[in-house]
């Protein structure tokens, strides 16, 4: 009895992933930049091939991840002199197999030379916004980042926020998705500009050394930019996959553990402060746990591999916490999918039942279609 009725679901459930698919299960299109809920957006430098082969990048444990990067000119060219082509078209090629969205970094430390100049002048801000845009047409890409660093002055601040308003009206009507990387305390646009964007990055990290990057003033960072007029919806906290030492000296999580081998609890070995496993889970589960928008990483070439690997971290603390995963085994899969079946056709109305089952928002303290389109979406993001 029961396998043909799970038979049935499961032709009902196609149905609802088609719907899903469609974008018909939340309003949201599944093809657009800010799909997922939470994210795990993941940065990937033009230099890090060598570390960790486009091939070998965990796109199962991503959302987004952003190639770094270009830079903008004065007129508001576009410097593509970091970015290897054969590089970023493998990237985009991978990740969209892989279901992940892809976006191009422009600026960055040390990248960011020409953003003032260019954003004060009114014909290079539309020129920059046109050329980015084919820019991201010509090479499949799902959007941009914007990451001007420093933003000095206010009249910086003025222009920049004038830049993402010039940058969001050429994007709105092809599809593309804007996103601007902001320091911890920062103030780099406009509490107004916040809206024109799909999210905030917030580097939460590069604070005073060693302990450049605790829970504690990652904490107080999604504060300000919260007070500042951000809302968690669109506020991504970003962690680092590096540790500092007092002097500022930077190194990899990746040589920290092959060094030293810290256990999961260690922030702080050889005069070295980093996020080591706890930390990450620690931060994450605060994201989730006071609904900001998810966690971004930088970057991914920095990660160790295995289990004390961060972006694995990430993942199983995202995955631990799906309302989706019926069973505890951080997967959401067939057998999610056979409890929730059994649910609506045993269980319907049951309040025992609707504790673990009814995961349509806001709850209705029934199990049926709603609950159905809820749990695909989460079983097609793998979450």
């Amino acid at each position: 009895m029961f396998n043909g009725m799970l038979i049935m679901l499961m032709g009902a459930a196609s149905m609802v992933i088609l719907a899903v698919g469609a974008g018909a299960a939340d309003g949201v299109e599944p093809d657009s930049f800010d799909r997922s809920w939470p994210i795990v957006v993941g940065h990937y430098p033009h230099y890090a091939v060598d570390r960790l082969p486009i091939a070998s990048i965990p796109y199962d444990k991503l959302s987004h991840i952003g190639y770094f990067s270009l830079s903008p000119m004065a007129n508001g060219d576009l410097d593509e002199i970091s970015v290897d082509v054969a590089d970023l078209q493998e990237l985009v090629a991978r990740a969209d197999a892989h279901g992940v969205k892809t976006f191009i970094t422009v600026g960055g430390w040390g990248a960011s030379e020409h953003f003032s100049a260019m954003a004060a002048n009114p014909y290079a801000r539309i020129n920059f916004a046109a050329r980015l845009a084919q820019y991201c047409l010509d090479y499949n890409l799902d959007g941009a980042d914007l990451d001007w660093e420093p933003v000095s002055t206010e009249t910086d601040k003025t222009n920049y926020s004038l830049l993402v308003g010039q940058v969001h009206d050429e994007f709105e009507s092809l599809g593309l998705g804007l996103t601007v990387s902001v320091c911890a305390y920062g103030d780099e646009i406009t509490p107004e500009t916040i809206a024109l964007v799909d999210w905030l990055n917030i580097m939460a990290y590069d604070n005073t050394p060693p302990h450049h990057s605790t829970f504690d003033s990652a904490v107080s960072a999604l504060d300000h930019w919260e007070n500042y007029g951000a809302p968690r919806e669109k506020a991504v906290l970003g962690v680092p996959f590096y540790g500092k030492t007092a002097a500022g000296a930077s190194c990899t999580y990746k040589l920290i553990v092959e060094f030293y081998h810290p256990g999961p609890e260690v922030d702080y070995v050889a005069g070295i402060g980093f996020n080591g496993i706890n930390t990450i889970k620690q931060k994450t589960q605060y994201v989730l746990d006071n609904g900001y928008r998810g966690v971004m990483t930088w970057e991914l070439s920095q990660d160790a591999a295995g289990g004390s690997s961060l972006l694995t971290a990430i993942r199983d603390t995202i995955v631990a916490t799906s309302p989706a995963n019926f069973n505890g085994d951080y997967r959401v899969d067939l057998s999610d999918f056979s409890i929730l079946g059994f649910a609506w056709q045993s269980h319907p109305n049951d309040d025992n039942w609707n504790q673990v089952c009814d995961i349509s928002t806001p709850r209705d303290n029934v199990i049926n279609q709603h609950d159905m389109a809820v749990f695909c979406g989460y079983w097609l993001a793998g979450l």
